[in-house]
């Protein structure tokens, strides 16, 4: 597998992210957002809004590489037919410390929001790091969420709380949008297969549906930090139906504020997806690629909707 060169970054990424300068507004800002790779923030919202996010690992045979050095044609070729099979790894500690310092020693504080620690062992290296970094910045302020979610819709909570901190918000203001947004959005998605979420142990309350694969389609979700069952149909197309009636059920009660559509390899089928959304609500959903790290549990062929209500 061949890593991308270093001075080539990544789609959606920027070329050095921990330790890199902010720039003018970015080190006036009273508080500094930090999330990880797995929240899907392309790489013009992040640097809009001043985001630090800190890349995970997938190992790849004898390889493990930084997520924002990963060759996407190499990564989708071995999750096929490699052997072993693509894993993944939290982000190294003393990479996640130095993105907790770094505005420690600005005199920033700190707002971490990153993956579920179901999911990963990315909040854990984030609350040694944090200990860390408090031993020699006692002054600091780090205050660190586990989302109990991961993609976009751990990546609108980052948003949200990126324009609060933009917005002259203290650290508990920042830290109140990110529960909230978070609280407000909800991801659907349908996998091409359920394999990769077994693989990797991910699957959750979704399980059940291991032994009837051959007759379902599921629609997903996340609960208590982990996929979980929304809706079991027969068909891909039937599962669509069910994730749009649910995306416009929501917001016709509760409004709409974001809405976005995901998707690993299979770009046309967001395409289609956000289509059938925008006629439901009016408005074009932004599409993105599903970070590297999802992939690896979710599979090639995966599709998904995320949306932030108003209310």
């Amino acid at each position: 597998m061949r890593p991308r060169p270093e001075s080539e970054a990544a789609p959606g990424r920027l070329p050095t992210e921990v330790g890199s300068p902010l720039g003018d507004q970015g080190s006036t800002l009273r508080v500094q957002v930090i999330t990880d790779s797995t929240a899907a923030i392309p790489a013009d919202l992040r640097a809009a809004h001043h985001i630090v996010s800190v890349p995970l690992n997938v190992v790849m045979g004898h390889e493990s590489i930084s997520e924002d050095n990963l060759d996407e044609v190499d990564f989708y070729e071995h999750l096929a037919h490699g052997d072993p099979p693509a894993t993944t790894t939290q982000p190294p500690l003393d990479r996640m410390r130095a993105a907790l310092a770094a505005p420690a020693a600005r005199g920033q504080d700190t707002v971490g929001v990153f993956i579920s620690a179901d999911l990963s062992g990315t909040f854990s290296a984030a609350t040694l790091a944090r200990e860390m970094v408090l031993a020699e910045h006692p002054q600091a302020t780090i205050e660190l969420i586990d989302s109990r979610t991961a993609a976009m819709h751990l990546g609108l909570g980052v948003l949200a709380a990126a324009k609060a901190s933009q917005a002259g918000a203290c650290v508990a203001d920042v830290v109140a949008t990110a529960h909230s947004t978070l609280a407000r959005t909800r991801i659907l998605f349908i996998p091409a297969t359920l394999e990769y979420l077994r693989r990797g142990g991910r699957i959750g309350g979704a399980a059940a549906l291991l032994g009837t694969l051959l007759r379902i389609t599921p629609v997903l979700t996340t609960a208590d930090g982990l996929a979980a069952v929304y809706k079991k149909v027969r068909t891909r197309a039937r599962a669509v139906s069910e994730m749009l009636a649910a995306f416009s059920a929501d917001i016709a009660s509760r409004g709409l504020e974001e809405v976005v559509v995901e998707y690993s390899r299979e770009e046309a089928a967001a395409s289609d997806l956000a289509r059938l959304a925008h006629e439901r609500c009016g408005r074009l959903p932004r599409i993105l690629p599903i970070p590297a790290v999802i992939g690896v549990h979710v599979g090639p062929g995966a599709v998904a909707l995320v949306w932030t209500t108003r209310d």
